[in-house]
C-alpha cells in the first residue's frame, strides 16, 4: 500500500478499524505498508544524509523504478506470491510509472494494480495547486534556502492550530478544500487530530519539481532536465511520455465525483486509454474528494466494501471491465 505526496503509510493505519489497512487484514490479507523515501520512516541512504541537498532531488520516477520495484521484489521473495498494490494519489502515479518502465518486474511481483484517487493528468483540474504550479520556480529557491530541498518537513507540533477543537478542525479542513475537494461532510471529528499530526510528511523539492513540468507541459511525461541534457539522457529534445498503453497488468480505479484534482474527467481519460485487456474497473464514488480517501469517517460504507470485492475478484482471476 503506497501513501500518497505529503503522508506516510500511518495514513492507511491511524484510525483503528476504520482504518483500510486494519480492514484489509480483517479481510484475512497480509499487509506491507510503503514509506517513501524523505518521509521520518524512510530517510536512510547509503552516501547521502537527508542534509545533503542531493538527498532531496529525488522524484516519483526514481520512487517507481527503484523504490518500490525494490519493495515488491522483497515481498515477492519473501512470500513467494504476487502481490496486490494499492496506490493512493502520488502512491499511484508511482503505480503507473513502475509497470509502463519496468514492467517485467511489475509482472513478476504483482497481480494487480489498484488506484485509489490517480494522479497523472490534470487537464480538468481545479485545484488551487494547479494554478499555484507556474509560480513554484520562484518558490523553490526559498525551499532551498530554508528547508535545504525538503518541502514540509515532518513537526507534529505544526499542527497545533488545527486541534483540538471542532471549529479548529472546520477552519483547516475548509484551508484544504480548494486544493482537494469541497466536500466538507465526511471529516470525522473523532480521528482527524491524530490523522492531521500522524499522516502529513516531508515531500523532496524533486517531486513537486516534476509533478508542476507535467501540469504546466500537460503531459505525463518522464523529467525535463532541458533540451541539451534531455538530448544526452533520452535521445531527444523532449522527455519521453509515460504511456498508458504499455500498462500490462490488470487496472482498478477508484474515483471521487468531488474531487477536484484527480477529476473523474481526467481519470476517465486515463482509463480509456488503457488496454482493453488491463481494464479491471472504474468505480465513482458519490459525495467523495481527494482527501476523503484516507480520512472519511463514511470510508467502510462508501467504498471499503468495493474495494474489497474488486480484490478478491482480481485476486480470483475475474475481472470487472467496465
Amino acid at each position: 500500500m503506497g501513501p500518497g505526496i505529503t503522508m506516510n503509510s500511518m495514513s492507511y493505519i491511524d484510525r483503528g478499524n476504520k482504518s483500510l489497512a486494519f480492514f484489509l487484514a480483517n479481510a484475512g490479507y497480509d499487509i506491507w505498508l510503503v514509506n517513501w523515501r524523505g518521509t521520518r520512516f524512510s530517510r536512510g541512504h547509503v552516501t547521502l544524509s537527508p542534509d545533503n541537498r542531493k538527498f532531496w532531488k529525488i522524484g516519483f520516477h526514481d520512487m517507481a523504478v527503484h523504490d518500490l520495484k525494490t519493495i515488491t521484489n522483497l515481498v515477492h521473495a519473501e512470500t513467494g506470491r504476487k502481490a496486490i498494490y494499492i496506490g493512493f494519489s502520488m502512491g499511484s502515479t508511482v503505480g503507473f510509472i513502475y509497470n509502463i518502465r519496468e514492467q517485467k518486474s511489475a509482472e513478476k511481483t504483482l497481480k494487480t494494480i489498484i488506484h485509489l484517487a490517480p494522479i497523472a493528468r490534470f487537464d480538468h483540474s481545479t485545484s488551487l495547486l494547479k494554478y499555484l504550479s507556474p509560480l513554484w520556480p520562484l518558490v523553490r529557491p526559498l525551499i532551498m534556502i530554508i528547508w535545504n530541498g525538503e518541502v514540509f518537513p515532518y513537526n507534529k507540533h505544526s499542527t497545533f492550530f488545527c486541534r483540538p477543537f471542532p471549529f479548529q478542525i472546520k477552519l483547516c479542513e475548509s484551508f484544504l478544500k480548494p486544493f482537494f475537494g469541497r466536500n466538507l461532510q465526511h471529516t470525522d471529528p473523532l480521528t482527524y487530530p491524530i490523522t492531521n499530526i500522524q499522516n502529513r510528511d516531508s515531500i523532496a523539492t524533486g517531486t513537486i519539481d516534476h509533478y508542476a513540468q507535467i501540469i504546466q507541459s500537460n503531459r505525463f511525461a518522464e523529467y525535463n532536465y532541458g533540451v541539451i541534457e534531455n538530448l544526452k539522457k533520452y535521445h531527444q529534445a523532449k522527455p519521453p511520455l509515460y504511456e498508458f498503453r504499455e500498462l500490462t497488468l490488470p487496472q482498478i480505479m477508484f474515483v471521487g465525483e468531488q474531487d477536484i484534482m484527480a477529476t473523474i474527467e481526467d481519470t476517465r481519460k486515463i482509463y480509456d486509454l488503457i488496454p482493453k485487456k488491463s481494464k479491471c474497473g472504474y468505480y465513482t464514488l458519490k459525495n467523495f474528494d481527494h482527501s476523503d480517501f484516507v480520512i472519511s469517517k463514511n470510508a467502510v460504507e462508501v467504498y471499503y466494501h468495493k474495494l474489497l470485492s474488486a480484490i478478491q475478484d482480481t485476486d480470483s482471476g475475474r475481472c470487472r471491465n467496465n
